[in-house]
């Protein structure tokens, strides 16, 4: 994993074994910046870090307001003291992970992964939460397909059944009927625009003025708008007559 460490407060032998102790670890390919508490107060802003990790003395603690002055970092930060002190247990309240002396690179790198394994649990949960919701799940004649949202350009009735038009040129027969389908579908995307046709908006290239309005996809495909439902398509598209 490619992560960006800063460390404040790191004297240039404990970054020397830091940066050894990471580059011996598989999990990791590490990069390092180092601050000074001056330059780290200066700065303010670790936005671009996936991690920090804050070195306290008894000297330091009271010299500066790092990282109370970054609270939206606490889930990314680590704070090293060499003893334990009223600011340790503020930062630790405040959901800072702190650690007392000896903290060595083994422990810091063990809390690092733990935290970053959780955020990469987390995101590919909710990669495949995003996934799913944008998954449809049909029943055709002999088998049960799997429709992307995004894919769909257009569905139209065909009595019992609805056939789905997909942006990859295929076609799909589905055993249910369109209204059926148009209420998986959702409506800030999908309109109804006729009683056999539902469109996707994404996919509307222009709108022709006839006798009946014609809506013309991006594949060139002519939909027309019943009459009746004209005025609540054209307000859906934020057009008034």
């Amino acid at each position: 994993m490619n992560i960006q460490i800063s460390v404040v407060g790191c004297t240039y032998e404990q970054l020397a074994v830091l940066e050894s102790s990471f580059a011996c670890d598989s999990f990791f390919n590490a990069s390092f910046l180092s601050f000074t508490y001056q330059e780290a107060q200066k700065i303010k802003d670790f936005k671009s870090s996936d991690f920090i990790i804050f070195y306290f003395t008894s000297l330091s603690i009271s010299a500066t307001g790092i990282p109370l002055d970054n609270l939206d970092i606490s889930s990314k930060s680590i704070c090293c003291f060499d003893k334990e002190s009223n600011r340790s247990k503020l930062l630790e309240s405040l959901g800072f992970k702190v650690s007392y002396a000896p903290c060595s690179p083994e422990d810091l790198i063990y809390k690092i992964k733990i935290k970053l394994s959780d955020e990469l649990r987390s995101k590919k949960k909710s990669e495949t939460t995003t996934s799913s919701e944008n998954t449809l799940v049909f029943s055709s004649m002999d088998r049960y397909v799997m429709v992307e949202k995004d894919k769909l350009i257009r569905a139209s009735s065909s009595g019992n059944y609805t056939t789905l038009f997909l942006s990859d040129q295929k076609e799909v027969t589905v055993t249910k009927q369109l209204g059926k389908v148009a209420s998986k579908l959702p409506g800030n995307k999908f309109f109804r625009v006729h009683h056999g046709h539902v469109v996707n908006r994404t996919f509307i290239k222009t709108i022709l003025k006839q006798n009946q309005l014609l809506v013309v996809l991006r594949n060139q495909e002519k939909v027309p708008v019943s009459r009746r439902r004209k005025k609540e398509f054209l307000t859906w598209l934020g057009l008034y007559i």
